[in-house]
């Protein structure tokens, strides 16, 4: 059930895709760019915020999404580098908000003993209410970017 199979009707059948359930789906383009981009904001093992050495040897951020626009034709009409990096940081929050969800998903398996790592599995908790918090503020900080108002804290 997790895979599209080309030719079933004939004498050749074959797998042409697997997909991840949990990360398929079909919507903008931009959403890959901003879980892509993720890793910027992660500490390791996940991501590379805060890695010494990394700057000068990997692209930034900015220039990861200058790069994908200028190859995709993405976000063509928006010339301001900063306003473009505030709409990917709203997919980014989109990409914290899933994966968020799928973490929660982990750890009640876990907690309920159906899952094949139980330990690991409710060590994620505090990983779920993190990458919310990022999220939030990714946000947060594009909507101040673009011009809206950030949520208030209090209303969380």
């Amino acid at each position: 059930d997790n895979m599209i199979i080309s030719g079933l009707a004939t004498s050749a059948p074959r797998i042409v895709a697997l997909l991840d359930f949990e990360l398929s789906h079909i919507s903008d383009p931009l959403c890959d760019l901003g879980y892509f981009c993720l890793v910027y904001c992660l500490p390791p093992p996940r991501g590379i915020a805060g890695v010494e050495g990394a700057e000068g040897k990997l692209p930034s951020i900015d220039a990861v999404i200058a790069r994908y626009c200028e190859l995709t034709g993405a976000l063509k009409d928006v010339t301001d580098a900063a306003k473009r990096k505030a709409i990917v940081q709203v997919y980014m929050a989109q990409a914290c908000h899933k994966l968020g969800g799928i973490v929660h998903g982990v750890v009640v398996r876990a907690m309920i003993g159906n899952a094949s790592d139980v330990e690991g599995g409710l060590k994620m908790a505090d990983l779920c209410h993190g990458v919310s918090m990022l999220g939030l503020g990714l946000l947060d900080e594009a909507l101040e970017a673009l011009g809206g108002q950030p949520a208030p804290a209090s209303k969380l």
